[in-house]
Formats: C-alpha cells, sequence, structure tokens
C-alpha cells in the first residue's frame, strides 16, 4: 500500500502479524468507526506507528487545501 509515494510506517509489520489484528466497523452518530485490537505489542506498536502516520499525513493535507484555498480566494 503506497500513499503519496511511500509505504506507511507500520504496514509491513501489520499486514505480516494480520492474523493477530482484529477489525470492527461500527456504526456511530457521526457515520463510523473502526475499532483495531490486538493482544501483540509488536502489533500493536505497529498500528500505533500507522495511525501517527495517518494524522500526520492528513494535517498536511488539509493544511495544503487551506492554504490552496486562500491563494484561489485572494486571486
Amino acid at each position: 500500500m503506497l500513499i503519496h509515494d511511500e509505504i506507511p510506517p507500520g504496514m509491513p509489520t501489520m499486514q505480516r502479524l494480520k492474523a493477530k489484528i482484529t477489525y470492527k466497523f461500527e456504526d456511530s452518530e457521526r457515520g463510523g468507526r473502526v475499532l483495531i485490537t490486538t493482544q501483540d505489542p509488536e502489533a500493536l506498536n505497529a498500528i500505533h506507528e500507522f495511525l501517527r502516520f495517518q494524522i500526520k499525513d492528513t494535517r498536511r493535507a488539509i493544511h495544503w487545501k487551506s492554504q490552496n484555498r486562500f491563494h484561489e480566494l485572494s486571486s
């Protein structure tokens, strides 16, 4: 899985330990959420690395979009 031409941190370990990771979708008031659980410490660390990357990448994308939108509005 490539995101912005890179393999997200934690992804190779999550793939290797996929039998030790459980994903469960739950509906919520605002749409839904995915619960990711494991009892394996290495898998847990990989999940945390992956989620930190996703949060950072999303913030970067939001910042980029807001900067470009600002330039569009000021032109």
